[in-house]
């Protein structure tokens, strides 16, 4: 039913656009948590094959935003150690979109850039601390020596984060940063360094980064990603949508208001978000004050839940009249329908709205999710192949927000495997010093969240449609193996089935436990869980590329597509649906776990000798309690052919 790919129109022949009309302000964060996207094939699809297109500018990808998750604290109770309350600090606007400069040099601020000015790469910041690697609130460190060959590696690699943002919209140049010396890898399998750094290094001391060498070879096209727009063409005629008046800009431009401006957003974990305050694309004009004459109007689900705004006085929510009745109406939003996005499950609200801007592909005209870009996961594989034994064997966890229903699954781990709830809420552990606070998102977030093996990524909902929030993805992408569930749609988005560990695989907390366990102490396991981000990324799931390529394209390009196509190709705004609880992780019902009141405290499980994040200093005090049961095959065992089908018999494979 898809429309015919129109004859795609090159960039040389497309009239110069004025200077982009800039909105003031920064956007400000608001909310307490976020949510992503997922991918399903029910959407249409461009086609971006031919360079130098039209299509959506993929040279252009220079979003080298890394996102954080949410605030974290220090226990509270006996733990030793003054309290630390979560803070807000670091938090931070995401990067802005670069221009194009009349030199061709570009930076990530638009502006022209001189890199001979650039010095050496700034390492992350070392907190001193105790010979055990304490800080005087007793907070960790984590600053131990990896290898002298991975500690060169990662030298070279937060050089390479110097010279990817010095190239800007060079996506050659960003992606050459990050090869080092490895042209003939490309013809290789990539590993260098094994996963669990105790493979053969004869071939190389670097691990390789497939995707750098990608991303080099395809800068324009990006072949490797499946394409997500049909057809985008600036300069067709018959757009569904049309100016009320003719713009300066020329053909198909509009002008867009953002209702109550751009500090009305929460910009936490939205890559991107920025470009959407500012003109390009089909945007001819972008403005914050008078929306009367515009010919699209943005909303902003913050303004909804969080502000109070467009009330009527019944205190019900009510958009103001549209000026001329073509004005087009677009809301995005970034909550969960079945949780804190009330306003998403009412038909009198959302049908107010032409369309929607939402994570959930299948339901909304822009996806719109938080995921990985190319540059940032660049720039994050130093930190995915730290090694297996210099990260913590337990699973992490930083969050505010104490709904029960992830609260208990995860008070349900702790009891039989280690967890370290490092934030505010069911807090039992240490930060480690210097953890960025919510917002930041930033190499040294990473870095430090690298150290643990596992990351408890569960979001607030059941199974909400397309519902899958920053948190799992960032985990992936620094090597902390998420443990995770979600609707067909999010999983979708996974790069492989053996990539996270899937709650709904298993049907006792201890067998859970003995799979973790297995990961954390085996070489092999741990390798085959992680083998993913070494191998050719067309290897990975179709819904993950084309996730890859959404969040590392300009966000107008989504929404001048659906100006362009209009109802005839993507679905009016309407009401969302609500959660899913009716299923079992670990043998029972998602939302029936019973309440234990606090999360154990991991040093139950653990013999701990140091402070720092290496094998030797945490030992399980009872390893045989972790012996695979019947009926859970350890990863190890598989046949390949079993993981490329991704088979469900063992666990979270």
């Amino acid at each position: 039913d898809m429309e015919p790919v129109p004859e795609l129109v090159s960039q040389g022949d497309l009239k110069p656009e004025p200077e982009p009309t800039q909105t003031t302000g920064s956007p400000e964060t608001m909310l307490d948590e976020k949510e992503d996207g997922s991918a399903t094939e029910t959407r249409p699809v461009d086609a971006d094959d031919a360079p130098d297109t039209t299509t959506e500018a993929l040279a252009a990808e220079t979003q080298s935003d890394v996102t954080g998750e949410e605030s974290q604290g220090t226990p509270s109770g006996d733990q030793s150690g003054d309290q630390w309350e979560p803070q807000s600090e670091g938090e931070q606007s995401e990067g802005e979109q670069s221009e194009p400069q009349s030199d061709g040099s570009v930076s990530e601020t638009g502006e022209t850039q001189d890199t001979s000015t650039l010095g050496e790469p700034e390492e992350p910041p070392v907190f001193e601390g105790t010979p055990g690697g304490l800080v005087e609130n007793g907070q960790p460190t984590f600053d131990s020596r990896l290898s002298d060959e991975m500690e060169r590696f990662r030298h070279k690699s937060f050089e390479a984060d110097v010279l990817a943002a010095a190239a800007g919209e060079d996506a050659i140049g960003a992606a050459s940063a990050y090869i080092f010396g490895a042209d003939e890898a490309s013809s290789g399998d990539g590993l260098g360094i094994s996963p669990s750094g105790s493979g053969d290094t004869s071939a190389s001391t670097d691990p390789v980064d497939l995707l750098a060498i990608a991303m080099r070879d395809d800068p324009v096209i990006n072949a490797y990603l499946p394409p997500t727009l049909l057809g985008f063409d600036m300069l067709a005629d018959g757009w569904f949508h049309q100016p009320t008046t003719p713009r300066g800009g020329g053909k198909n431009k509009f002008k867009v208001c953002i209702d109550q401006g751009a500090k009305s957003w929460d910009s936490a974990y939205a890559v991107g978000l920025d470009n959407l305050f500012r003109g390009g694309v089909c945007f001819d004009e972008v403005t914050e004050d008078n929306c009367d004459d515009a010919d699209v109007v943005i909303f902003n689900e913050g303004v909804f839940l969080w502000g109070g705004g467009h009330r009527n006085a019944q205190g019900n929510i009510e958009l103001p009249p549209k000026s001329h009745k073509d004005q087009v109406y677009l809301y995005f939003a970034h909550e969960a329908a079945g949780t804190f996005g009330w306003e998403l499950r009412e038909n009198n609200v959302m049908q107010q709205f032409d369309y929607l801007g939402y994570f959930d592909r299948t339901t909304s005209a822009v996806w719109w999710p938080f995921g990985p870009t190319l540059r940032s996961m660049l720039s994050d594989f130093k930190f995915f192949t730290r090694p297996r034994k210099n990260r913590v064997p337990g699973v992490a966890w930083l969050a505010v927000d104490c709904l029960p229903l992830r609260t208990r699954i995860l008070q349900e781990i702790g009891e039989h495997f280690p967890v370290f709830s490092l934030g505010s809420c069911q807090n039992n552990a240490q930060a480690p010093a210097g953890l960025p606070g919510r917002g930041s998102g930033d190499a040294r977030f990473q870095d430090l969240m690298s150290t643990y093996m596992f990351y408890f990524a569960v979001e607030n909902g059941g199974e909400c449609p397309g519902y899958a929030t920053e948190k799992v993805f960032l985990a992936l992408t620094r090597g902390s193996v998420p443990i995770y569930f979600g609707d067909e749609n999010v999983l979708a988005t996974m790069p492989t089935p053996e990539s996270f560990v899937d709650l709904k695989k298993f049907d006792t907390p201890t067998k859970l436990a003995a799979r973790l366990h297995a990961i954390a102490t085996d070489d092999a396991v741990f390798d085959s869980v992680h083998a993913w981000r070494y191998q050719d990324p067309t290897t990975w799931s179709p819904g993950f590329r084309q996730l890859i390529r959404v969040m590392s394209t300009d966000i107008k390009y989504g929404v001048c597509h659906v100006l362009q196509k209009g109802t005839d190709v993507y679905p009016a705004a309407a009401a969302q649906n609500e959660c899913d609880f009716d299923f079992s992780v670990m043998g029972q019902r998602v939302d029936a776990w019973p309440d234990h009141g606090a999360i154990k405290n991991p040093l139950e499980h653990f013999s701990k000798t140091c402070e720092e994040a290496r094998e030797e200093c945490w030992t399980f005090k009872e390893p045989e309690r972790y012996s695979v049961e019947e009926g859970v095959t350890p990863a190890s065992e598989f046949t390949q052919g079993e993981r490329d089908a991704g088979d469900t018999n063992a666990g979270d494979t």
